[in-house]
This record gives C-alpha cells, sequence and structure tokens, in this order.
C-alpha cells in the first residue's frame, strides 16, 4: 500500500548552512510564516523555499506559507486516493513521479535530514554527511538516475585510498554508501565488495614522540590535548564537554548525555573519570574566565568540528608517523598507560566506557611486545 504520510519542510540556511528543517504550526494547524523547528527550537527564516516530504521524495513548493500548506493538503488528499486503490489526474500524477530528489545532491540531503530526523547522534550524523559529500565529488554526476555501480566502486576503493583512508575506514564507508543507495531503491553493491580488513594492533604515543607532540602543540590547544591523554575521551565526548560535566569537588569528568548538542553515550554507557589535581587545577583556571558552556570550542563558543584535521597538522610538524596523529591515539595511550601502571581490568573497563573486556585487553598489546622484547634481548642462542 502506498504511503499517506506527508511532512512540511523548510530548505533554508539555518547558522550559515543550508538544511532541510521542519515547518512550524500552531496548535490549531494553521501555519506559522516562515518559522521552522531547528532542533525543537523554533526560528524564523525567511530565505529559501519549502517543499513536501512523501514516499522518500522531496517536491519543492515555493516560499509562501499559505501556497505550501495547500499543496502540503493536495499532496495527502492525492495520496489518500492512491493508497485506496484509486487515481488522480494524470498531471497530478506526474507531479508525484518528477520531484526534486532526482538530483543526487537534494537525495544525499533528505538521507542526512531523515538520519537527524531519527535522533542518531552528532557524530553518526556527521559521519554520513561526510561520506554523502565525498561520494558526490566522487562520482561527480548531477542527478540520481546516472549513479552507476561503477560510481560506488570507484568511490570505494580508489578514491578512498587515494584520500590515504585506512581499510577499515572504507569498509565503515561501503556501509554508509550502501544505506543510502537502498533507500533511494538502488541495488548497486553486493555484501562481496565490502573491503576487507583485519584488525590491527591499537597504536600508542610513545613518551618521546609524546614530547615532540608537546613542542610543537599550539600552547592554547595544550590542555585540550592533556584531558584527551590523562582522561581517555573520545573525540565526541571532549567535543560536547561542558563545564557542568566537570564535579571539581569530586575530581571527576561525568560522561552522560548531553542531549543540547545531540550527545549520546556510546552505548548508553554513563560513567565517570577522574582527574588528577594538576590537570583540575588547570581546568579551573580556564573555567574562571569561561564565557560559553563548553569547555573547549569554537570563538562563537560552538563545538570544535575540525579536531582529526587539526590534529593531524599538529603531528605533520613531528617525525611521528601520521598514522598516530589523530585524537583516538590520546586514548589509546591512556588506557596502556594504565595497563602500564598495574591498574586491573575491571577498572580500565569502567574508566573506558567498556562493555565487554576483550575491547580492553587490546590495549595490553604494546605492553605485551615490551616485555617480549625485553625477553628476546636474554636470550642466548647457541
Amino acid at each position: 500500500m502506498a504511503s499517506r504520510r506527508v511532512g512540511l519542510y523548510k530548505y533554508t540556511s539555518i547558522d550559515g548552512r543550508w538544511k532541510y528543517v521542519k515547518a512550524a504550526f500552531y496548535p490549531n494547524n494553521k501555519i506559522k510564516a516562515h518559522a521552522v523547528l531547528d532542533s525543537g527550537i523554533e526560528r524564523v527564516s525567511k530565505g529559501g523555499y519549502y517543499v513536501l516530504s512523501f514516499a522518500r521524495k522531496w517536491e519543492a513548493v515555493g516560499n509562501d506559507p499559505e501556497t505550501a500548506v495547500k499543496a502540503l493538503n493536495r499532496k495527502r488528499g492525492e495520496l489518500l486516493t492512491l493508497a485506496n486503490g484509486g487515481t488522480v489526474a494524470s498531471e497530478q500524477n506526474a507531479t508525484i513521479q518528477t520531484t526534486v530528489q532526482g538530483t543526487l545532491k537534494n537525495a544525499l540531503e533528505a538521507w542526512i535530514q531523515e538520519v537527524i530526523d531519527r535522533g542518531q547522534d552528532a557524530e553518526t550524523i556527521r559521519a554520513k554527511r561526510t561520506c554523502g559529500s565525498e561520494f558526490a565529488r566522487s562520482c561527480k554526476v548531477k542527478l540520481l538516475a546516472a549513479v552507476t555501480r561503477q560510481h560506488c566502486l570507484q568511490y570505494i576503493n580508489a578514491y578512498l585510498q587515494k584520500m590515504g583512508n585506512s581499510d577499515r575506514t572504507r569498509y565503515n564507508k561501503f556501509g554508509r554508501l550502501r544505506e543510502f543507495l537502498t533507500r533511494e531503491g538502488l541495488d548497486l553493491l553486493t555484501d562481496g565488495d565490502k573491503p576487507k580488513y583485519s584488525q590491527d594492533d591499537p597504536l600508542v604515543l610513545e613518551h618521546d614522540e609524546l614530547e615532540q607532540f608537546w613542542t610543537v602543540c599550539p600552547n592554547h590547544k595544550k590542555l585540550m590535548y592533556m584531558v584527551f591523554l590523562r582522561c581517555g575521551l573520545r573525540m565526541s565526548e571532549l567535543q560536547t564537554l561542558r563545564w557542568v560535566d566537570i564535579d571539581f569537588a569530586k575530581g571527576k569528568i561525568k560522561i552522560q548525555e548531553r542531549s543540547e548538542y545531540g550527545f549520546k553515550p556510546k552505548k548508553h554507557h554513563c560513567r565517570s573519570v577522574p582527574i588528577n589535581d594538576e590537570l583540575l587545577g588547570q581546568l579551573h583556571v580556564r573555567k574562571l574566565t569561561a564565557r560559553f558552556p563548553l569547555v573547549f570550542h569554537t570563538r562563537s563558543g560552538k563545538p570544535l568540528t575540525h579536531l582529526w584535521e587539526d590534529t593531524q597538522n599538529i603531528f605533520r610538524k613531528t617525525d611521528v608517523p601520521l598514522e598516530k596523529g589523530h585524537p583516538h591515539c590520546f586514548r589509546a595511550t591512556f588506557c596502556t598507560t594504565l595497563f602500564r601502571e598495574g591498574w586491573g581490568l575491571p577498572d580500565v573497563m569502567h574508566v573506558m566506557g567498556h562493555k565487554d573486556s576483550d575491547t580492553t585487553l587490546r590495549y595490553m598489546v604494546p605492553m605485551r611486545d615490551e616485555d617480549l622484547r625485553k625477553k628476546m634481548l636474554a636470550v642466548r642462542f647457541a
């Protein structure tokens, strides 16, 4: 049976970024002129145009609110008729088929909007948006109908390899691209197309590598990376870290939901991470001049969105292998250091936020390799 659901959105610019946002209505279902709901917050945006969302398609209906409502009601009637086995006039039927989703760009935007509407976390949204942008640049076609299997394979293999993506990263992006293609009814990829990858041992920063990093790291960023290293936070946990998440009296950071930034703890596992007195004191000094809720932020107080790229740029000034130049390597170093200092497995699992021991035990590999080398150096072969 055909879908009867139709939604009214507006494609408009919010804080300098164009996106689809839901149109706002009064309790009596009368539209609020040019009002939209951005992450549940009502705002007025007069630019752009209204679009109807139905059957995974988008149809532009102009920028006049009253005209948009009329188009909304008409479309609901048409789809209700079709769902009940009736027919509509040929020109109306043509309208249903001729929608904005004909372009690859708009189909990708519609997909991301659905991801946002489902309430997925900010990191997931960012990852899918990045995948969509890369795919559009890779295949260089305007119409969705022009996308071929060859375009998809070229993106997953040659394009991403040229961009320096690891096999594991290509595997993840394969899944995101396939999700988008399935949404559009395009069966262009199979399970056999998935990139093969091996589970590499965790990479950790050794003492001399950290010394190089601190030498070239800008002074205003050192505290942020110190929190990465000494608290083992995930990138999304640090990007959304608020002052209210730091308990200065008990000396700990609380990893909890931060709905205003679209953050939910991984696998909904809230936890507390203890902070040593030196780092706690440095954070306290920073708080004295804080003007925004976030601990680390842009000049306008918004979450940092280029941490990965910024970290890579700092490591490029060192002799440290660039494969270690990412925020997660600080988290891996944190975990391995705890094992080196004699922490027990349950305590390490707790501060890392891991549900199973196998995930945590992987971070013992660098320490085990050191022990094996020491033993090998002591061996005397005949």
